[in-house]
């Protein structure tokens, strides 16, 4: 767009330049050459400003065409089409949610293919934020995700909650954080701006705490099949300095 105007320029440059040449020369011919112009009528020619400014803009009427105007409606109605390919491009094309690429403006597409390299720093970015629970070490001991199984990590050997350190950590990870509980037809889903919070409750969840509810005084989690209710105090937020969160129950 920036060469296209730079074109546009060049041309009215071009136009008032040619105007400019011709409406002088047309004043040297009317002064010297228009007595031997038999064809011409014998007038009277006015050489005052009005009449040069009269014959300046005629010229650059003449020369109007040169600046190509309808350019600008060409290139818009390429970026429009374009912007239906980039619609149908099947390497864009998201089967699992069935959403195709969206041009919301035609404005930027030129400048896409100049894109080399994309740098950045966003988790979800790169993890399309869907997080899932792998593996964690608990009093300097080792766990990993399993086939829905919590299993140490040197010895596959799967691990329940009869283990107390075990039992500890999911029941922290179950209470430590800001998810909030929607229920659905019977169903009770997690939701939470973070990923990596939602994720590690789905995983307490998994490996028998699950966390069921949460009010401004209260939170409750189902262990073992009972349901136990811990008394909601404070909630430390994460910041850069702690780089993590804290919450206080009772």
């Amino acid at each position: 767009e920036w060469k296209m105007n730079m074109y546009i320029l060049f041309f009215c440059f071009m136009v008032v330049a040619l105007a400019t040449v011709l409406t002088i020369v047309e004043f040297f011919w009317e002064v010297e050459c228009d007595k031997r112009a038999l064809y011409r009528t014998r007038v009277e020619f006015s050489h005052s400003i009005g009449g040069f400014l009269n014959d300046f803009f005629s010229f650059i009427v003449l020369f109007n065409y040169v600046i190509p105007i309808s350019l600008y409606v060409t290139v818009e109605a390429v970026k429009f089409i374009s912007s239906y390919f980039i619609k149908w491009d099947l390497e864009m094309y998201h089967a699992e949610s069935d959403t195709p690429a969206k041009a919301n403006t035609s404005d930027l597409n030129e400048e896409l293919g100049q894109i080399e390299y994309v740098f950045s720093d966003k988790t979800g970015t790169l993890t399309e934020n869907e997080l899932v629970f792998r593996k964690c070490s608990i009093e300097g001991v080792k766990y990993a995700a399993n086939d829905g199984v919590l299993v140490e990590e040197s010895s596959q050997i799967a691990v329940d909650l009869a283990n107390q350190n075990v039992k500890d950590f999911l029941i922290a990870m179950s209470l430590c954080h800001s998810v909030f509980t929607t229920e659905n037809q019977g169903n009770l889903t997690y939701e939470a701006s973070s990923p990596d919070e939602k994720a590690l409750v789905e995983a307490a969840a998994q490996y028998g705490i699950k966390f069921m509810f949460s009010s401004r005084n209260s939170r409750k989690i189902r262990v073992e099949g009972n349901l136990d209710r811990y008394e909601f105090l404070h909630i430390l937020p994460f910041d850069n300095t702690r780089k993590r969160m804290s919450i206080i129950l009772k």
